[in-house]
């Protein structure tokens, strides 16, 4: 801390020439300059000027290590497929206001060009879909030429399922400091291009194979790690999709978070236990955004345990350390002792806080002992115990039934119903036919939003005196917090053709006779779901 303080000083005096409150003194002429400001804003105030410091505001780049743009799913049956035409736009609206400490005014900017050359998308940040917050604008990916999605398997298998990012976009940030000249009063962050940027994607299933990076096909894991991402950044790309399942695992010692023998009880304590693979559900933990908590922060989720669809909870918002973590039936976002922040402590480790308490998810006494139950306790720094590692095992199948269901957890919300094919296998000695339909769509929003998604990068931050400034008024140095979300205003958007073919199954097939499509709000792309339900 007297580390930074120091270096605020010392950048504050060699670009303002002041460090402390701002002075204001009645003055004459109204042009007079002064040594202590850089810039003086004078004014007629009772028959007398009075001039007040302006601070200049200060610019630098910050590059992340990569930036997800959109999840396109893949349809059931090896001969369907959905083309996004030429034209047809997805992405998402993307908030920088996580990004920054508590108490700062963020403005993404709009300046964004086109990203990317000859690669079949652009990249750009526009008002497609009518964002108009000072806190969000849209990122979208434009089709410049037509691209179609072939199924892969006769079920749906959301292993499938691609997740797009762009690698090193740069942003210009630019800080204007409070009058103090002490912290930040507001940031601007233009979304530019940038000869470095490629996109690229990764199928969920490479994220969640038991391998990690050595389980990769060889000339992936090598156009991986020549973007800089590591098997640590798997969680965060894996947050992009709305079924992923994640094994929390605590640093100490290398055991899962569990609810012992699959329980369905509410009240049942989550324990540690030997991690035992991606297909034991009672390992498997869904991360689903819970909106804002009393804070005003957006980084808040829901821990739902896979085998019960309960929530991780600290009972009867109890403030004691010490207390058992239990799982509990869950009773929505607003429901503080429900709700969690995941804050990224390095190496692709994080602080599991209780939103209530701010209090960290804990195993007592750097205990190796199987059925250990977890608990809450203050947040220390370095503690092994209270540092989990996120590791995406496995996805969930979610029914119609329950996807619709309006008391789901927030994330299932996001999915507008669109239509339903029918899915029945050919008569034995026949070819399956495909179904074609066409849709033409007005994307409206709602004016509210319907889910947040953070995800946490590496950056690389500008050099010189500017780039140390703005590092220290924004308290960010090696991470960058991209904030996604629904559009918050009522806007048509663009007609844009997709084309949707769905081949019917094989002689044999025994499974679902419904192929249900959902719009997905956050992503602007379409979801696909086998369940023979209506």
């Amino acid at each position: 801390m007297n580390f930074l303080n120091g270096l605020r000083a010392a950048v504050i005096l060699a670009l303002f020439g002041v460090v402390g409150a701002a002075s204001v003194e009645a003055v004459t002429p109204p042009d007079l300059q002064c040594s202590s400001c850089s810039r003086r804003s004078c004014k007629l105030v009772n028959n007398q000027y009075r001039c007040e410091c302006v601070p200049v505001p200060v610019s630098t780049t910050v590059t992340p290590t990569y930036y997800v743009t959109h999840v396109v799913y893949t349809p059931p049956g090896k001969s369907s497929a959905i083309t996004y035409g030429v034209g047809s736009t997805s992405g998402t609206s993307t908030s920088v206001s996580s990004s920054f400490k508590e108490g700062t005014t963020a403005t993404m900017g709009v300046s964004a060009r086109d990203v990317l050359d000859g690669t079949g998308v652009k990249v750009s940040a526009t008002d497609a879909w009518g964002s108009t917050t000072t806190s969000a604008t849209d990122i979208t990916v434009e089709q410049t030429s037509s691209r179609s999605v072939a199924g892969k398997a006769d079920f749906v298998d959301h292993g499938d399922d691609e997740i797009w990012f762009l690698t090193k976009p740069k942003l210009t940030v630019t800080v204007t400091p409070n009058l103090a000249c002490t912290k930040a009063g507001s940031v601007k962050v233009a979304f530019e291009q940038s000869p470095q940027s490629v996109e690229y994607f990764v199928y969920l299933k490479w994220l969640t194979n038991p391998g990690g990076m050595n389980g990769l096909p060889a000339n992936v894991r090598q156009q991986l790690e020549s973007f800089g991402i590591t098997e640590a950044d798997f969680p965060e790309l894996a947050k992009a999709h709305p079924f992923t399942t994640f094994n929390l695992i605590p640093n100490h010692s290398g055991q899962c978070l569990a609810i012992p023998a699959n329980s369905q009880t509410a009240g049942q304590a989550a324990i540690q236990y030997p991690c035992l693979g991606p297909t034991v559900p009672d390992q498997g933990w869904r991360l689903v955004s819970a909106g804002k908590d009393e804070s005003g922060r957006k980084d808040v989720v829901q821990i739902v345990a896979s085998h019960s669809n309960q929530c991780l909870a600290v009972p009867a918002n109890s403030q004691a350390d010490g207390t058992q973590v239990i799982q509990y039936p869950c009773l929505g976002p607003t429901v503080r002792d429900q709700s969690w922040r995941l804050i990224p402590k390095g190496d692709g480790r994080y602080w599991v806080q209780a939103s209530h308490s701010n209090k960290c998810l804990a195993v007592p006494a750097d205990s190796q002992a199987v059925g250990e139950a977890a608990i809450q306790y203050q947040c220390i720094e370095g503690v092994a115990n209270q540092l989990w590692r996120l590791k995406p095992v496995s996805f969930q199948r979610p029914t119609n039934v329950s996807i619709r269901n309006p008391n789901r957890p927030g994330d299932f919300k996001r999915f507008e119903y669109v239509r339903n094919f029918t899915y029945i296998n050919a008569q034995p000695g026949t070819t399956p036919d495909p179904t074609t339909d066409t849709l033409t769509r007005k994307v409206v929003n709602s004016d509210s939003i319907v889910t947040d998604k953070s995800r946490n990068v590496g950056v690389s931050i500008g050099v010189g005196a500017a780039a140390q400034y703005v590092k220290a008024l924004l308290a960010f140095d090696k991470t960058w917090t991209w904030t996604d979300q629904t559009s918050q205003k009522q806007s048509d958007g663009t007609s844009t053709t997709h084309s949707i073919k769905i081949g019917q199954p094989p002689a044999g097939f025994t499974g679902p006779t419904l192929v249900h499509v959902y719009h997905d709000k956050l992503w602007k792309t379409y979801m696909f779901l086998l369940d023979s339900s209506l």
